[in-house]
């Protein structure tokens, strides 16, 4: 039963007339107290979380998008987090939000840990809905499926789907798309009917000089109105790898900071992705690029753009990269 079927089923209880509230206890799996409950005054529905008072003790952060936190406090000593729906018209962004929430906060052990996730997470949302309000881009959609497309079709075949996630770090703003252990890769994607130019951005981000190996791969894709692979469903197949995983929380995280959220999902559906060509080229010396040593004092963030092409001499196969993965997370 999902979130929104449970406060359905609520709401189908409250009394007729008079003022009613109906609250119920989820997931039983969790060790900490979640509820949700229904009631016939606004807000009509919310979610909560009931720790000791000493573990909500701090700041709440503002509401979004029909959203808002509060805190009250117990007669047993216990103080409760909640999240309250503050217009109907966001029910189905609200039960979204909290789906999310309660599946990260049900795996926390300790009360304070829950306290923290419940409310870091919520932020999360906060910032992802004034960041990108009405989804993400269309060259931002390619971009992340051709990062999700490496995590899945190189990164995890090569080492365990935990330390794929842990090495995909551009959704934190890094210079590169995945790092360990002084191995790095940078992810750009053009469509077919597009010039195969890739833009740069930054003089660190094809710089070699910190790391052992630094590769760019680059997917040439079709946009397809049907009868490819959406964003969505390559978000699908990655969260069935790494479900029931330590590191799923951590793959749902990094999803939010790359601004992608399933309440967006119907803007995701009408575009395929299908690969029609894959190149990997390996960063060294003589690599057609600007790094940070070419410049001078007082010159940095050069953007700029590059031609596929031009690379040609220093492509490889696919299979090294993924030997390199192995060593790396050896």
């Amino acid at each position: 039963m999902t979130i929104s079927s449970e406060w359905d089923e609520l709401e189908t209880k409250l009394p007729e007339g008079k003022h009613g509230r109906m609250v119920k206890r989820i997931r039983a799996d969790s060790s900490v107290d979640l509820f949700i409950w229904a009631q016939t005054r606004e807000p009509k529905r919310g979610f909560d979380l009931r720790v000791p008072t000493r573990d909500a003790d701090f700041e709440l952060p503002q509401g979004t998008a029909g959203v808002v936190m509060n805190r009250s406090r117990e007669d047993d000593g216990s103080a409760t987090l909640s999240l309250e729906l503050s217009d109907a018209t966001a029910d189905a962004l609200f039960a979204i939000i909290c789906a999310d929430i309660a599946d990260a906060v049900a795996r926390c052990e300790a009360t304070d840990e829950a306290a923290a996730l419940f409310v870091n997470r919520f932020v999360r949302w906060v910032r992802l809905l004034q960041r990108v309000p009405r989804g993400l881009s269309r060259s931002r959609q390619m971009g992340l499926f051709a990062e999700l497309w490496v995590l899945r079709e190189i990164y995890i075949p090569a080492v365990q789907p935990d330390q794929a996630v842990g090495a995909w770090i551009g959704p934190d703003r890094a210079v590169r798309d995945f790092e360990h252990a002084g191995c790095a890769i940078e992810v750009k994607a053009n469509a077919t009917n597009q010039p195969q130019l890739v833009k740069i951005n930054g003089e660190r981000q094809l710089d070699d000089t910190q790391l052992d190996d630094l590769h760019l791969v680059h997917l040439s894709l079709e946009l397809l109105p049907s009868g490819s692979e959406t964003l969505p469903q390559m978000v699908e197949s990655l969260r069935s790898v790494v479900c029931s995983l330590p590191v799923e929380t951590v793959f749902g995280d990094l999803l939010l900071e790359a601004g992608y959220s399933d309440h967006h999902e119907e803007l995701y559906v009408d575009v395929g992705y299908a690969l029609r060509a894959l190149s990997v080229f390996k960063v060294r010396e003589g690599f057609p690029r600007i790094i940070e040593s070419d410049l001078a004092d007082g010159i940095g963030d050069v953007k700029y753009k590059l031609a596929v092409d031009a690379c040609r001499q220093f492509q490889v196969e696919r299979n090294s990269l993924s030997t390199l993965l192995v060593a790396a997370h050896g």
